[in-house]
C-alpha cells in the first residue's frame, strides 16, 4: 500500500493482513468506511473481533495469533479489563 496516500484510502482499502497491522500501530482515527473512523478506544477491540473471524475463516493462524497480541495491547493501552 502506498503511503502517501490519505489514510482513508489506505484503510478501507487494505487487505486483511494490512487492516490488522494498521490497528496495531494505533492511529489517532482507524477507518471503518469512507467518512466513518473509530477512535482510540474499545471499539478497536471489536473491529479486531470481526477481523479474527475473518482470519479464521481463513484458516490463517498466524494472524490469528497476531490479531489476539495486538488485542491484548489494546487492553493495556486502554486499561480494559477482560
Amino acid at each position: 500500500m502506498e503511503t502517501n496516500v490519505h489514510p482513508m484510502y489506505a484503510h478501507t482499502h487494505a487487505s486483511l493482513r494490512e487492516k490488522v497491522e494498521i490497528l496495531a500501530t494505533n492511529p489517532f482515527r482507524y477507518y471503518v468506511a469512507p467518512n466513518l473512523w473509530i477512535g482510540q478506544n474499545a471499539s478497536r477491540i471489536r473491529e479486531l473481533d470481526s477481523l479474527l473471524r475473518q482470519a479464521k475463516l481463513e484458516a490463517d493462524e498466524l494472524l490469528c495469533q497476531r490479531i489476539l497480541e495486538i488485542q491484548q495491547q489494546l487492553r493495556v493501552n486502554y486499561k480494559i479489563e477482560i
